[in-house]
């Protein structure tokens, strides 16, 4: 993963799956659970206690050739080997979550 500030290994040494779980105190997960709301992520937040997630998706683009200005989502169609690869090394460097190549895909 090229990063213009963290590397990979440096991502893999702040990911620590042996860490101990940290127990969240939520009052409300049995009535959470009981209504159907619980999502995915509350079960894992529940079951690790911190999640991390990817980042700097524009830098990785314009480290693998997105041009200044060019749409980065059109490289979802375009070049899918391109995102698929940065989804990879982000999930290889311990993300858990890695999050939609959208970011420029709104007006706000």
């Amino acid at each position: 993963m090229a990063s213009s500030n963290v590397s990979a290994s440096t991502h893999r040494h702040l990911h620590r799956p042996e860490a101990p779980i940290i127990n969240i105190a939520w009052d409300n997960v049995s009535a959470l659970r009981q209504t159907g709301t619980m999502t995915v992520l509350h079960d894992l937040l529940a079951e690790r206690g911190t999640l991390l997630i990817d980042g700097a998706m524009g830098t990785e683009l314009f480290t693998r050739g997105l041009g200044a200005g060019d749409p980065p989502e059109m490289w979802n169609v375009d070049h899918p080997d391109r995102i698929t690869a940065v989804h990879a090394d982000y999930i290889e460097a311990g993300s858990d979550i890695v999050l939609t190549n959208s970011f420029g895909g709104t007006g706000f």
